[in-house]
């Protein structure tokens, strides 16, 4: 599994600058999704909000991509290839 505690730490900032609990930012990107060009690709449940942002955890491109949509970022501009790898 990997873990990337930066982009954690960043998404935690972002989502907490907006006022944003993690079932609003998922509500939130489910609403933004229905009009956004990114919107094809899904929304992201809060769990996966709390997961990332607890344990570091570097979810799949789907949601990678969109969040870092969401906050007007790229993936890469979120998750950079400092994450390290830990045993499951």
């Amino acid at each position: 599994m990997l873990i990337d505690h930066a982009a954690a730490q960043r998404i935690r900032e972002l989502r907490e600058i907006r006022g944003f609990s993690p079932e609003a930012l998922a509500a939130a990107i489910k609403d933004a999704s229905k009009n956004a060009p990114w919107g094809e690709r899904g929304a992201v449940d809060a769990h996966t909000i709390r997961r990332i942002e607890k344990h570091g955890h570097v979810p799949g491109p789907r949601v990678q991509f969109v969040l870092a949509r969401f906050f007007d970022l790229t993936p890469h501009e979120l998750w950079q290839p400092r994450r390290s790898r830990v045993a499951a």
